[in-house]
């Protein structure tokens, strides 16, 4: 559920204070845009790596593919063990748009 439908199904008390009211659900609704971006998909760690792995397979060696995205192997190599996120630069060149933060979600 998104933060407009949960707006709009929550059934106020009759005496909640307007100004309250406006700032609840101001605040429903940043959230959502934190959580889901404007518009743009919006991924979990996992599936940002997925997309880099999918990404290095189009190259014939992790060499290439660091070459391709204008990075070193070792820095290649880093991002792909964990020990470096994926940049800004890097998500935009495997087509990522941005990337959930852990505390924003709930794993299952």
């Amino acid at each position: 559920m998104r933060g407009a439908e949960i707006v709009s199904a929550i059934t106020w008390h009759p005496e909640t204070d307007p100004d309250t009211r406006a700032r609840i659900e101001q605040a429903i609704l940043d959230l959502d845009r934190l959580a889901y971006g404007n518009g743009q998909p919006v991924l979990k760690p996992m599936q940002a790596e997925k997309k880099l792995r999918d990404f290095i397979k189009g190259y014939p060696s992790n060499a290439a593919a660091a070459r391709a995205l204008g990075i070193s192997r070792g820095t290649l190599y880093d991002v792909q063990s964990g020990r470096r996120t994926l940049s800004p630069r890097l998500q935009k060149a495997i087509g990522v748009k941005r990337i959930r933060e852990p505390e924003l979600y709930e794993e299952t």
